[in-house]
Order: C-alpha cells, then sequence, then structure tokens
C-alpha cells in the first residue's frame, strides 16, 4: 500500500462509488408502483427487483475480500463498478418485467464490491478515530439516496437508472485513473471464513447483523406499496416520505460516526434498534389516521437505521486485522442475503395476513433483538 499518499483523497472516490450505488437503488422502494404500472404488473409481484438485487449482493460480496489476496483492490473496483453502471443503463433502458429483474439481479452482483472494499481500506489505512470515516462513508450514501428519491418525485423511473448509469461511466474513468493501487496481496492476513466465524465474538457480530437487517428490510422495502395501496399517496408524496427518511438518517448517521468514538458502539446501535421498533408501533397505531401524522414517525425510522448501522459498522471497524477483512466482505454479504430475504418474507406476510399484523410481528421482533443485543455484541470483546 502506498503509504505516503493522503488516504482522503482516495476516500473521497470510495464515497463517489458508493454515492451512486446508493442513489440508484435508494429509490426502487418507493418506485416499486411506477415501474409495476409501467410493465402492466403488480406491486407485490414487481417488488421482486428488491431481493433480486439484494440477495446477490449478498451472495458475490463475500468474493471480494478473497479476491484481494488475488488482485489489487484498484482493479478490482475497476472492473466490478464499471460493470454496475452498464447493468443500471440496462435497467433504465428495460422494455420487459422479466428484463428489469435480470438488470436487478446482475446489478446486485457487480454493486455487492464497494462496501467491502471500502471498510477494508479504511481499517487498513486510518489508525485512529474509524468511526467518523465510516459515518462519512455512509451519510454519503444516505444524501445520494435522498437525491434520487426527490427526483423520483418528478421525473420517469427510467431516469433513476439511466442518469447514474452515464456517471458511473465516468466515475469509471476517475477511479482508474486516480485511485492508489491499494495492493493488499502482501499480507499475511488470510481470508478464511470458517476459522473467522469460529470467533465467538464475530459470530454473535454476525447474527445480530442477520435479524437487524432481516427485520428492517421486511418492512423497509415494502412502504412505498403500502403508502401507495393502502394510503392511496401519489408517487410524488410518496417519494417525498422516503426523501425525508433519507434526511434523517443522513443527520444521525454522520453525527452517529462521532459518538462511536465517545461512547460504546453497543448503546449507538440499541438506540437504534428501540427508535425503529417504536416507529412501527406508530405506524399500526396511526393506521386509520391522515397520512401525514406518518411524517411525525419518519425521523424514528431514519434516525433508527442510521444509528444501528454506524454503531454496527463502527464495532467491526475496530475489529482486529485477523477479522478484519473477512468481517467486512461477510458484513455485506449478510446484510444483503437477509435483507433480500427479510424483503421477500415481508411480501409474503402482506399477501397473507396483511399490513397490521405484519407490523405487529416484527415490532416485536424488535422489541426481543433490543432485549438481547446487549448480550450479542460486547464492547470490551474487540481484541484478537
Amino acid at each position: 500500500m502506498q503509504k505516503q499518499r493522503p488516504f482522503k483523497k482516495d476516500f473521497v472516490l470510495l464515497c463517489l462509488q458508493a454515492a451512486l450505488v446508493s442513489f440508484s437503488i435508494g429509490a426502487t422502494a418507493p418506485l416499486i408502483p411506477s415501474i409495476a404500472a409501467t410493465f402492466g404488473q403488480k406491486s407485490l409481484i414487481m417488488g421482486r427487483i428488491s431481493w433480486l438485487y439484494m440477495i446477490p449482493y449478498g451472495a458475490c460480496a463475500l468474493l471480494w475480500a478473497p479476491l484481494t489476496h488475488r488482485v489489487t483492490v484498484k482493479q478490482l473496483l475497476n472492473i466490478s463498478f464499471l460493470f454496475f453502471s452498464l447493468c443500471l443503463l440496462g435497467m433504465g433502458c428495460a422494455q420487459s418485467a422479466s428484463g428489469a429483474f435480470v438488470m436487478s439481479f446482475l446489478m446486485g452482483v457487480c454493486g455487492s464490491s464497494t462496501t467491502p472494499l471500502a471498510l477494508i481500506l479504511i481499517g487498513h489505512s486510518i489508525k485512529t478515530h474509524k468511526g467518523k470515516y465510516v459515518g462519512a462513508y455512509f451519510s454519503g450514501t444516505f444524501i445520494a439516496s435522498l437525491a434520487s428519491q426527490l427526483l423520483s418525485s418528478v421525473l420517469p423511473w427510467r431516469f433513476i437508472y439511466i442518469i447514474p448509469g452515464i456517471l458511473g461511466v465516468m466515475l469509471s474513468v476517475m477511479t482508474f485513473l486516480c485511485l492508489a493501487r491499494f495492493d493488499l496481496r502482501q499480507s499475511s492476513v488470510r481470508i478464511t471464513y470458517h476459522r473467522t466465524l469460529k470467533n465467538s465474538t464475530v459470530f454473535r457480530f454476525v447474527v445480530l447483523i442477520f435479524f437487524s437487517s432481516f427485520m428492517y428490510h421486511t418492512i423497509h422495502q415494502w412502504l412505498g406499496v403500502y403508502f401507495k395501496e393502502q394510503r392511496q399517496l401519489s408517487q410524488f408524496l410518496t417519494s417525498l416520505f422516503f426523501a425525508f427518511f433519507s434526511i434523517c438518517a443522513f443527520g444521525l448517521e454522520f453525527w452517529g460516526g462521532f459518538i462511536t468514538d465517545q461512547r460504546k458502539k453497543t448503546e449507538v446501535f440499541k438506540a437504534g434498534l428501540l427508535m425503529m421498533f417504536f416507529f412501527i408501533s406508530g405506524m399500526f397505531l396511526l393506521r386509520h389516521s391522515n397520512p401525514l401524522w406518518l411524517l411525525l414517525l419518519v425521523p424514528l425510522w431514519g434516525g433508527g437505521w442510521a444509528f444501528s448501522h454506524v454503531g454496527l459498522s463502527s464495532y467491526l471497524a475496530s475489529l482486529p486485522d485477523v477479522f478484519l477483512r473477512d468481517t467486512s466482505s461477510l458484513n455485506s454479504a449478510v446484510r444483503f442475503l437477509s435483507g433480500g430475504l427479510g424483503a421477500w418474507y415481508g411480501g409474503k406476510m402482506i399477501q397473507t395476513a396483511g399490513f397490521s399484523a405484519h407490523y405487529i410481528i416484527t415490532a416485536a421482533f424488535f422489541l426481543v433483538l433490543w432485549r438481547i443485543s446487549g448480550w450479542l455484541v460486547r464492547e470490551h470483546e474487540i481484541v484478537a
């Protein structure tokens, strides 16, 4: 690794890549009804594009950490991000639901490299105050989601994929020309997921990621359908709800990064779980009220996810080098695999039992997870 080169310049490029990935994905949930209308499909059917992206993302995220022993990080990012950008253009130009499903799947495969490799580089390049880098990195993704959600309220849905597709090709050229080589092939640390998961601290950390992501996405990926079919909101108002969520998430993700450097990371995560529990409970209690009352609950959802996300991500970045690369890939893999399964499960539950019953069950699971999370992840166990 080129130690003489300031990492901040490369960090900006990593953040831009993550922002473009988030831009194209952030508006998917609110746009499902519009995409379904274009292809003459039901919203609950078209909602498959969420988990068709997330599940391959999670599966392929496991590949990137081992590949850093054979290929430079720069080469991995160049190839994967260029193909991701081309898939975005394919999604925006899709002529059928099946074509959109295929492009969504390929986007998951190619887009899965960005965050695992960025977390690896943050962990290796930054020695102290890693939390603020993690917070800044993910805050950029929330800003990008906000921009896409605002634009989705006024632009045709195809533009939400075509615009970042074009920008992504341009950024791929910049990355090729400007990103440092980041050759980690000589590292003595070797990737062995089996060995890493045998460590009880890491295993419990992965379990916590799985269940928190599963429960979050079982609600979030269907909020656009809920606003459209249960509350009869327009695409404009639905997108504004999601944009307000991203504003709240951005502010608290960035702030949360600094908090994790001052307080226990587990405290920040548990606060996020509790906030999401109150959001889901409020959605159930206000199910017959004016939809505008739901605006009062959005800070709980956006802030809850931000706190839980930055708390666990900062915990990950503080793990010893012997586990860092393995766990960085496991983090993204488990988040998206469980998130995709959660989105699938949410659709099945809503079709079978309805939104209200689904909210009650999920709120109960969040409360249980909040109660046991202190046992699953313990701050004093961040040791090799």
